[in-house]
């Protein structure tokens, strides 16, 4: 079974409970979930892409590009006003490192997803036990994302 952090866990309880699923059950939806402790129809989130009204635009958050003219969209965050996981448990101390596909990196989504997180890329899986040594071994309280 696995488990997230629950307020009182972030509050320094050391509570946990059981992480169970969202609707709509797409990845895009269940992962923003995970990194920010809100349900998509708090944070908005349930694909890939997402109308951004301040833009005038679809945009591919993966690949943060604008679907109707193709520029390049970044540092945009029109989704979440509230702090992520990791900036949560950076308030308490803890270190995040975020373990992610490299081609992820600077992504809109990733943004979303990894703010307050140290960011650590893998080209090749076989690297990513590697990775997370690396991460544990800097600080003493640590959060790891693999993904």
């Amino acid at each position: 079974m696995k488990f997230f952090l629950t307020k009182s866990a972030r509050e320094g309880s050391g509570v946990f409970s059981p992480l169970t699923t969202v609707f709509p059950s797409t990845t895009a939806a269940a992962l923003t979930a995970i990194y920010t402790g809100s349900i998509p129809a708090k944070h908005g989130l349930t694909s890939f892409s997402a109308h951004i009204p301040d833009l005038k635009d679809v945009a591919n958050l993966v690949f943060s590009y604008g679907f109707s003219d193709g520029r390049q969209i970044a540092d945009f965050d029109p989704f979440l006003n509230k702090l992520a996981a990791s900036q949560y448990l950076a308030e308490k101390g803890v270190h995040s490192t975020s373990i992610t596909d490299r081609n992820f990196k600077g992504s809109l989504l990733s943004a979303v997803h990894h703010r307050g997180s140290a960011f650590s890329g893998y080209h090749f899986t076989s690297t990513i036990a590697t990775l997370a040594a690396d991460a544990l071994r800097e600080n003493e309280r640590n959060f790891i994302t693999i993904y």
